[in-house]
Formats: structure tokens, C-alpha cells, sequence
């Protein structure tokens, strides 16, 4: 790694004239490490919130006058981050990209998106890249490796803080069947030192199991051209401003299709998504009006009876045949 530290043990082995003892002489010599055949740099924000989208944007020039023959770039992700995509695509897997022949004086970048999911506030997440030549044994490793950085990101509370409720429970993934009414609720909060005014809520809901015609929105206008529920400081008094530290909330209904509405058949892997987006404005004395925004999101899965049904059935039919037709010995 640039700018680090090693030390080199450098060991002499030597016997004295008459004997046929050997001995052995050791020192550790420290060397800096102040240039590497690759530069590497990350571009990436100091601090994240929970659930929220995040750029790296990475980049590796060859430092060396003679060009540098298939390079891998890799990069380890820290618990909590879920990737999305990246451009260009990664060459294996989800952290791994072939920049092949390196050029002297030439620059490669590559820009990763994903989202830090399951983090808390003050917790510290470190991602760490590599860079060096293919193995001969394994394309997807890096062989030798030529310089390696890490950049620290600290998760922070957002100024605004959503989370989504489905049936009470604040879950990524719920599943439920289709006989059951879904009730959704967004809490918000206001975690800043500030008042927070003209606050929205938006809830886009999508998904082959979305009964549209059974949506209620309290209090919101529901969009059905796109699916989208709107709260603002028309319908809703307590968003006109939000002091800091106070929170509140907005609910909506809906209830899912029947598995055998679908033409032609039952439903292929029923599910409902909804995605929540909370904005808001933040005016500060000496400074200009800023815009706070957060985001929340859950899938549910709607569960058939019919498939319980089945696995029932087969368990008792294995119990039974188990229990009266005993297999001979």
C-alpha cells in the first residue's frame, strides 16, 4: 500500500573457520513505500445514512513507463453494503474488473453504486481496493498485487429519517397471504437541530399482486397513473413544519390480487413494492434554503395457501406411508 510502512527481515547465514556450526544473523529493516507501479484513488463521501444509494467512484493509472500487462481491479465491500450495478460491468462477480494492458500515463474508472442496508448510526464501514496483475492459475484473483487503498465511511442518522411499516412490522422483505389487508405506515422524524418545513411524503407502490382498486390513502392523493401516493402541507397540517425532534406519520391501505386472478393461470411470484421518499426544507439564518431528502423501501411476498396446502399434504403422505408401509430391511 502507497505511503505504509514494511519491514524486510534480512537473514546471513555463515560458518567460522574450524567449526562446522552455523550461525545465523537477523535484522529487520523498515521500508517506505513511497510509489507503486499503480495509482489508486477512491472518490467517495465522508459520511452515508442508513438505506441510502452510494457512489464510489474508483480510479487506477499506471505508474511506470513500460506498459503493464492484464490488470484486476478489485474491491471488498463492508458488511452492509448491497451493490447495484457499476459502470463498467464487473469482469467476475460483483467486485472484480479486467482493465487488461495498462498503457503508461493512462487512467481507468470505474463507478459502483450500491446502498449501506441493516447499518447504524456511528458505525464505521471500510472499503478496500486492490490492484495487480491476473493469476495465471485463477482469472478472477489477482496474482501479484501492486497497491491496495481503503476508504473509511462513518454511517450517520439523515437529517429526516422514513421508515415503512408493513402490518407493524419495519421489515426489508414481509410476507403475508393474499386474504390479508395490507396497512402500511410511514413514520418520519426529524433529526436535525433545525425546523424542518414544507415536508412531502411519497409512496410508490408496484408489483404483480397490487390491487389498485382497493388503495385508501388517508389523508394523501393517490396518483393511479402512477401508482404514487402524495403527502404535502395541503392534505396534512403536521407537515407544514416539523420541529426538531418531533416525528410523525401517514398511512395507507390496499389489499393484495388473488393468486388466480392473473389470465390464464395463478400468479408467478406474487410480490408488492413500495418505495417511500420523505423531502423536506431546511432554512438555516445566514444561509440559503436546503433540501433534505430520505428514503425507505419493502417487498412483500404474498405466500399461497395452496402451496402450504401442498407441502401439508406431502408431509402427511410421508408420515403415512412411513408409519403403515414400513420400508423392508
Amino acid at each position: 500500500e502507497q505511503g505504509s510502512v514494511r519491514p524486510i527481515k534480512i537473514t546471513l547465514e555463515y560458518r567460522v573457520s574450524g567449526s562446522n556450526a552455523i550461525f545465523v544473523k537477523e535484522k529487520l529493516y523498515e521500508v517506505n513505500i513511497n510509489s507503486t507501479p499503480i495509482n489508486l484513488t477512491v472518490d467517495a463521501p465522508a459520511t452515508i445514512s442508513p438505506n441510502q444509494d452510494i457512489i464510489l467512484k474508483i480510479k487506477a493509472s499506471l505508474n511506470a513507463t513500460t506498459p503493464a500487462p492484464k490488470i484486476l481491479v478489485r474491491l471488498d465491500y463492508p458488511v452492509g453494503f448491497s451493490f447495484i450495478k457499476s459502470t463498467p460491468a464487473p469482469s467476475f462477480g460483483n467486485n472484480v474488473w479486467n482493465l487488461g494492458d495498462l498503457a503508461p500515463g493512462g487512467e481507468n474508472e470505474i463507478i459502483v453504486l450500491g446502498k449501506m442496508v441493516d447499518v447504524f448510526d456511528g458505525e464505521e464501514k471500510t472499503f478496500t481496493v486492490s490492484s495487480g496483475s491476473q493469476s495465471a492459475t485463477d482469472k478472477s484473483i489477482i496474482g501479484v498485487v501492486f497497491n491496495s487503498v481503503k476508504n473509511t465511511l462513518i454511517v450517520k442518522k439523515p437529517f429526516i429519517e422514513a421508515n415503512l411499516y408493513i402490518n407493524g412490522v419495519s421489515e426489508r422483505e414481509y410476507a403475508t397471504d393474499a386474504k390479508t389487508s395490507i396497512n402500511a405506515e410511514i413514520r418520519f422524524v426529524n433529526n436535525s437541530d433545525t425546523k424542518i418545513n414544507d415536508m412531502e411524503v411519497r409512496a410508490k407502490i408496484s408489483g404483480n399482486a397490487f390491487n389498485r382498486k382497493t388503495i385508501i390513502a388517508q389523508g394523501g392523493f393517490y396518483d393511479s397513473s402512477k401508482d404514487t401516493i402524495t403527502w404535502n402541507r395541503s392534505s396534512q397540517n403536521q407537515l407544514r413544519e416539523v420541529d426538531p425532534g418531533e416525528s410523525g406519520s401517514v398511512t395507507f391501505f390496499f389489499s393484495p390480487l388473488s393468486l388466480f386472478s392473473a389470465a390464464g393461470g395463478i400468479l408467478t411470484n406474487p410480490s408488492i413494492n413500495i418505495e417511500v421518499d420523505v423531502s423536506g426544507k431546511q432554512s438555516v439564518e445566514g444561509f440559503s434554503t436546503s433540501e433534505l431528502q430520505n428514503s425507505s423501501s419493502a417487498t412483500v411476498r404474498i405466500i399461497s395457501r395452496c402451496r402450504v396446502f401442498q407441502q401439508s399434504a406431502l408431509l402427511f403422505r410421508t408420515f403415512y406411508q412411513h408409519r403403515f408401509h414400513p420400508t423392508p430391511s
